[in-house]
């Protein structure tokens, strides 16, 4: 599994259970820690925080500027996926299990509380990414790509034409906005 996100002003790999940066002449990576499980997303906050998900058996993480590792002990902390919305107030969407997504505004220990659980098609078909554009949640499937209309609906009629015959485990997964 390959994460990966700019943070900091630095690119950020996670490979496997490693997370990497770019060095500063740009021709290697320098190992920053090796988590208990997978790296699965990184998502680069408003916060100044790194958001690091493991998956759907471990807390997320998040790092500092400083590189600073924080384990999350969050009533909700178990996430697959994460990615920033940017609106008027900025939002990290997340996915805690293979159809439901949850959003915060402060996702540190001691920030705000996860919104309950938004239920987003079947489970029969797995959530394989989150990407935000214009402000806006798109959340694929393994059948379709979804996304949240302004008042937070659940919506599937982005690109219909798009929809997968059988399931897929890569349908929307590669899917650029």
């Amino acid at each position: 599994c390959l994460a990966s996100a700019e943070f900091n002003d630095l690119l950020y790999l996670g490979m496997g259970s490693s997370l990497y940066k770019m060095n500063g002449t740009g021709d290697g990576f320098t190992l920053i820690d090796n988590f208990p499980r997978v790296i699965t997303a990184l998502a680069d906050f408003s916060d100044s925080n790194l958001y690091i998900a493991l998956g759907l058996s471990e807390p997320y993480w998040y790092m500092s500027t400083a590189e600073a590792l924080t384990r999350s002990t969050a009533a909700v902390s178990i996430f697959k996926y994460f990615t920033m919305v940017d609106a008027a107030t900025p939002v990290l969407w997340g996915s805690d299990s293979v159809n439901s997504i949850r959003s915060n505004t402060n996702p540190i220990n001691s920030g705000a509380a996860w919104s309950g659980q938004t239920t987003v098609d079947t489970s029969y078909y797995d959530i394989t990414k989150l990407l935000s554009k214009s402000g806006a949640l798109y959340i694929m499937k393994e059948n379709r790509p979804y996304y949240l209309n302004s008042s937070g609906a659940v919506q599937s009629d982005l690109a219909p034409e798009l929809e997968a015959l059988k399931k897929s485990t890569d349908n929307g997964k590669n899917t650029v906005v």
